[in-house]
């Protein structure tokens, strides 16, 4: 990449109107003039178009920016085909300055610009690296796509963290050995440069906080012996790498290599590996034990509910708050459930089978218990203690019994069974 004093360049004049030229010591109005009569102060000269007050004045009004300069933290200047950095002196609060994709020759006239943490001057025709100790802000600068032989002058930025200075002229060693005075840099891009000599490694290992590299398009990739192992083993602080990040297994087989050589490599390759696949299946497991536990959740609540609306007895009531309290319910558990309503099932068929004669015989009636028991026996023990099952007939009132569920009617008896609930 050769630089051409005198090539012919298309002046991108969007914005910029009306303009004049030179010729010579003349200076050629293009015939537009404002209202008031008098031709623009923007002007097109032999080194390119100009940054007049007057363009900036409505190029904020364009861009829908405040027209108090002061107030403004970003200016987008890209695309003009402006050759000189000028006029930006009342522009004190920029942040973030675009000049990209201009003619620009020289870096200059920013001593105003004190907050100054972005500056884009890629694509224009830059050789130096200068006038910056003013930006003592500056963390981020992109000057790529220019002709600049050597790094310099970035010493006195002391914030400065990225710096994109790829498709230059960098060559050798000394190109860049300013970079060892800049320790703040941790995005470092020299990609599609010239550089060529192993030890610029020397260079970048001194750069404690670089965590980002490119040297993609270079022809040192080719003259460094196991070139990214080499470089993620002196960089430890490296966590990206040309097109592609360095993630912690890459780095710990990149170390082995350097101790132990290819065996040490496929040693902790392989540690890797199974600990990759242990922790894939520690989360399949644990995957599936709360699948388990919420499909035996999920069935203990359906036969909680079918329990209220089929009353069961009180053990079976009392296994079933049991087994909901449960942190882990067990599925054999469940056959309570089952037992309880084949027994209930069994026992109706039981007494519709057996007819009232045998209801009659096996449950005398009140004139029998009147003759064989005193009564006080009666009112003492109306209920068995022993039973849940019992005849009633000539009892007062069914209201005054405990909760009891009706079984079977026969004339003037009824058979009841008497529901039972711990506390």
């Amino acid at each position: 990449m050769k630089s051409v004093d005198n090539d012919v360049r298309e002046i991108i004049t969007d914005g910029v109107e009306p303009v004049t030229t030179t010729q010579g010591n003349k200076v050629m109005s293009n015939g537009n003039k404002d209202k008031d009569g008098t031709t623009s102060c923007g002007l097109v000269s032999e080194s390119g178009t100009r940054i007049t007050k007057e363009f900036l004045l409505r190029h904020c009004k364009k861009n829908k920016l405040y027209i108090t300069p002061s107030l403004n933290d970003a200016l987008y200047l890209h695309y003009k085909g402006f050759s000189v950095i000028e006029n930006l002196d009342e522009f004190t609060g920029l942040r973030c300055l675009w000049l990209e994709v201009n003619g620009i020759r020289k870096i200059e006239n920013l001593e105003n610009q004190l907050e100054l943490c972005c500056l884009f001057l890629q694509h224009n025709l830059i050789h130096t690296l200068e006038n910056l100790q003013a930006l003592s802000k500056l963390n981020q600068l992109n000057v790529s796509n220019n002709y600049i032989k050597t790094i310099q002058n970035l010493s006195c930025l002391r914030v400065l963290s990225t710096l994109q200075i790829s498709h230059n002229a960098l060559e050798t060693t000394s190109d860049i050995d300013h970079l060892s005075l800049c320790p703040s840099i941790s995005v470092l891009d020299l990609s599609y440069n010239r550089l060529s000599d192993p030890q610029i490694l020397n260079i970048l290992e001194q750069m404690p906080n670089l965590r980002v590299l490119n040297l993609m398009g270079n022809e040192v990739i080719k003259n460094i012996s196991h070139y990214r192992k080499t470089l993620i083993v002196h960089l430890n602080q490296l966590t990206y790498l040309d097109d592609r990040p360095v993630f912690p297994k890459e780095r710990a087989c990149a170390e082995a290599w350097a101790a132990e050589g290819i065996e040490g490599e496929k040693r902790e390759r392989e540690l890797w590996e199974t600990r990759e696949r242990r922790k894939i299946q520690e989360s399949l497991d644990a995957m599936t034990a709360i699948r388990d536990r919420a499909l035996k959740q999920n069935k203990a609540k359906e036969l909680q509910k079918r329990a209220v609306k089929q009353p069961l007895s009180c053990s079976t009531t009392k296994k079933i708050q049991m087994h909901l309290r449960a942190s882990e319910p067990d599925v054999t558990d469940l056959s309570i459930f089952e037992n309880d309503r084949n027994e209930k099932s069994a026992s109706e068929k039981d007494l519709s089978q057996s007819g009232s004669s045998d209801i009659h015989h096996s449950c005398p009636s009140s004139e029998a218990i009147k003759g064989d028991i005193e009564p006080t026996d009666q009112i003492d023990s109306p209920i068995p203690s022993n039973k849940s099952t019992l005849w009633i007939n000539d009892l007062p009132d069914l209201d005054d019994l405990p909760e009891h569920k009706e079984l079977m009617k026969d004339g003037s008896h009824t058979l009841i069974e008497i529901i039972t609930r711990d506390e």
